[in-house]
């Protein structure tokens, strides 16, 4: 398992990315077909493929696709509440008065 591991540690670190997270997520290819719900199937769609030094049978690449194609999917919608919760808190801080920006603002005497 540790080959595994290795191969998607790579794979994961190469398309560990807001662009390719968002590609996976929208669930179509370049051309605009659906991408299978399998994640292995939708990585090798895409042009992702998992590699090793060593020759080894295909289903170990499978596994290695599979194991970074579930996590990168899983990266989407979290990122999209990471992203929200910011932008909520940064609006509350603006109206506390405690945002950065504020605080630059009024020292400069525009508040």
């Amino acid at each position: 398992m540790d080959l595994v591991a290795a191969m998607a540690c790579t794979l994961m670190s190469e398309h560990w990315n807001a662009t390719d997270v968002d590609t996976l997520a929208s669930g179509q290819d370049a051309g605009g077909r659906r991408l299978p719900s399998n994640a292995w199937m939708a990585l090798r769609r895409l042009g992702w493929t998992a590699t090793c030094e060593a020759k080894v049978n295909d289903r170990i690449v499978r596994m290695a696709q599979e194991q970074t194609g579930r996590a990168l999917r899983s990266a989407n919608p979290a990122d999209r509440l990471l992203r929200a919760q910011a932008r909520a808190s940064a609006r509350q801080r603006v109206r506390d008065g405690t945002h950065p920006a504020c605080s630059a603002h009024a020292a400069a005497g525009r508040l």
